[in-house]
């Protein structure tokens, strides 16, 4: 089975059993965009991680998306050597990671 992910940084609101916000919205929009098998992040989160962890990061331009009323900026997340980071069945994501 092959998954696609979608990951954002943002606020959050919790109303009983659901999960709402911009936050959540974009990432569903970056999981619905992605191929299957990839990870793609918001601009946000490569603000985060870039230089910090030992992967690739393809910039997709900004991107308009439903529900959010600016553009969101979106990368593909890959490994150091190319190759697609990809999650595993197990729930984790076969990436590899430097450590400082």
């Amino acid at each position: 089975m092959r998954f696609r992910i979608g990951i954002n940084l943002g606020e959050v609101m919790i109303s009983g059993d659901d999960i709402l916000g911009d936050g959540v919205n974009i990432a569903a929009r970056l999981e619905q965009i992605a191929e299957p098998g990839s990870i793609y992040i918001s601009g946000t989160v490569y603000d985060q991680v870039h230089g910090k962890l030992d992967l690739l990061y393809t910039d997709l331009g900004e991107q308009t998306v439903k529900k959010i009323s600016q553009p969101v900026r979106m990368y593909r997340v890959s490994k150091a050597d190319g190759a697609p980071a990809t999650a595993t069945p197990e729930g984790g994501l076969e990436v590899t990671t430097r450590t400082r």
